[in-house]
């Protein structure tokens, strides 16, 4: 190297460039804090690493800030652009991309069918069972005193005759003893504590319902 060239580069005071030291180094003083200093046309740019932005590559980039975990997955901030999905239950993988077929083991018995979803599976059951895992079987008449049996999403369920109630159809209820209107003929059916009722009969009946036709006589 020219001996005189040597001398003139550490004669070169900071931030200056060229055989005379004429051109002003903008770079010089490392202005890009995570990123590579460029000039182009007299204006410096900064090429920022991976992980940061900013005019001078000096604002970090949240590694949450994109989304990265799926299925709801919770993303967790590990520093230096590193960071941790935190899986829902039924998904696994790095950004818990991967949903876990949960009826692979085949949880639904007695002929039931499964459908995964996430966080679980549920199952489908044949008439005459009910239960999470279609584990329960259904009585064959379950349902007493006359009431009418059906399986609504696999849960049997009793319609009871009037005067019935509950699961089974086993409670007996208290009439009004005048709901079933046993006065004939237009009378008035009144409850009584020791009879039951009382019928109050129209105009030219009797009876205790009101059953008997009574002539009425005439005047003269």
């Amino acid at each position: 190297m020219n001996n005189a060239l040597v001398l003139q580069h550490l004669l070169n005071p900071t931030g200056f460039t060229g055989r005379q030291c004429e051109t002003k180094d903008l770079c010089a003083s490392n202005p890009c804090v995570f990123g590579t200093c460029v000039v182009k046309l007299s204006e410096v740019s900064c090429l920022c690493q991976v992980g940061y932005t900013g005019q001078l590559c000096n604002i970090s980039i949240d590694p949450c800030h994109s989304t990265p975990c799926a299925n709801a997955g919770l993303c967790k901030d590990l520093g230096n652009q590193k960071y941790e999905c935190a899986c829902q239950p039924g998904t696994s993988g790095p950004q818990c991309e991967i949903i876990i077929d949960s009826c692979d083991s085949h949880p639904c018995a007695n002929g039931g069918s499964c459908g995964s979803r996430v966080g679980g599976f549920e199952c489908s059951c044949l008439e005459g069972y009910s239960g999470t895992l279609c584990e329960e079987q259904l009585d064959q008449y379950p349902c007493q005193n006359s009431g009418q049996c059906s399986l609504v999403k696999g849960v049997r369920k009793c319609t009871c005759p009037e005067g019935y109630s509950g699961d089974s159809c086993e409670d007996v209820q208290e009439l009004d003893a005048c709901s079933s209107s046993p006065c004939k003929n237009g009378g008035t059916c009144r409850l009584d504590g020791n009879a039951g009722y009382l019928c109050e009969c129209s105009t030219g009946y009797g009876g205790t319902n009101c059953e008997e036709t009574r002539p009425q006589c005439s005047a003269r």
